[in-house]
């Protein structure tokens, strides 16, 4: 470094570092900016002099600097080096996500008099990792239940032959019996016609076909396998959803959105005081659309994060969320299923509007 000086001058530093698109910054010891670069400027879209001397917290907001900056920046004064990568939230600037440096400035007497920090964005890089691991695991999931269609296909030829004969045993053994016996016998048969009513309607669940399907079997479909998350947190579920409203099994799609909005009702729920936990669903149509809401009685979406709820990395889950599902559901609906999702006004709760052309033959 010392020799760098030797060979440039202040303005020749200057240049050299508004060079780099990396963002960078020095901060002292009181948290006051006194150097930044070009690319530090462009992304707050402001001059110099409206940062050099201001406080961090002034620039990136109070939230993020005491949540996120601050700790790290009192590590690295202490003479620790950091790198860190995370998604921030800026108050003055686009949401993004960052890999940070931070380093100890020591003078001549090796005192620590500030603390540099190297900020990359790799936003739209990680954007494009996460959309790659999303739609290797939607690959995985069809394959997957392409081969549980099969296994499927198999039990439901193996059950039902035994099934038919077993209630033929039953119609022969009701009318040798004693009537004192019809209730059990009624029983039996109501069990039969369960199970075989579960198989038909597995086999066709895991098998795409042309046939059409409407769209309460579809939301029946994302229930059954969110049985248990529903159960266990004592979830009731209410639907309207009008029999005319008619899609493409073919297309599973629909699906996966239907499961991330009822898995978001969960969790929202999840986290509520509530007694009585409800999600609302319900679906109308016409000639040219179809429209279904999902509604729950949880605490809904927090002011901070309406505007931003469906770009990537956002998530209204304290801790465990990573902030995908919303992002991929918009995106699958925009250009696979040619629709929309919006999050509308709601007084308790959240409510979501799915919109997409009808199904024409």
């Amino acid at each position: 470094m010392k020799r760098i000086k030797e060979l440039l001058d202040k303005d020749d530093l200057i240049n050299l570092i508004n060079q780099t698109h990396d963002k960078l910054s020095f901060v002292d010891t009181e948290y006051v900016y006194r150097v930044v670069n070009d690319a530090y400027l462009t992304t707050f879209n402001t001059t110099a002099n409206q940062i050099i001397g201001k406080k961090v917290w002034d620039v990136i907001g109070e939230k993020p600097f005491y949540e996120v900056v601050k700790p790290y920046i009192d590590r690295a004064l202490l003479g620790e080096e950091i790198v860190y990568e995370a998604w921030f939230d800026f108050s003055t600037a686009s949401r993004a996500y960052l890999i940070v440096q931070y380093r100890p400035v020591y003078n001549d007497d090796r005192i620590i008099t500030g603390v540099t920090i190297t900020t990359t964005d790799i936003t739209e890089r990680k954007r494009l990792e996460e959309e790659k691991m999303f739609y290797e695991k939607l690959m995985l999931e069809h394959s997957k239940m392409a081969q549980l269609g099969d296994m499927i296909g198999m039990i439901a030829h193996e059950w039902r032959a035994p099934l038919h004969t077993l209630n033929t045993y039953l119609l022969r053994l009701r009318t040798e019996s004693n009537p004192k016996s019809e209730e059990t016998f009624d029983r039996c048969e109501s069990l039969i016609e369960q199970l075989s009513g579960s198989i038909d309607k597995l086999y066709a669940f895991c098998n795409d076909d042309e046939t059409l399907t409407t769209i309460h079997t579809s939301i029946e479909q994302a229930i059954a396998l969110l049985h248990h998350r529903i159960r266990s947190e004592r979830i009731v579920i209410h639907q309207d959803i009008a029999d005319s409203c008619m899609f493409s099994p073919h297309n599973s799609n629909l699906l996966h959105i239907f499961i991330i909005l009822i898995e978001n009702a969960i969790d929202a729920l999840q986290a509520c005081d509530q007694s009585e936990k409800t999600i609302h669903i319900s679906g109308t149509c016409d000639t040219h659309q179809i429209a279904i809401d999902f509604r729950d009685n949880g605490d809904g979406v927090s002011a901070d994060i309406i505007e931003k709820l469906f770009r990537v990395g956002t998530s209204s889950k304290a801790s465990s969320g990573h902030g995908y599902g919303l992002y991929f559901a918009k995106k699958i609906i925009a250009e696979y299923l040619h629709g929309t999702i919006d999050l509308l006004d709601s007084k308790e709760g959240a409510h979501f509007r799915i919109t997409i052309p009808i199904f024409e033959n």
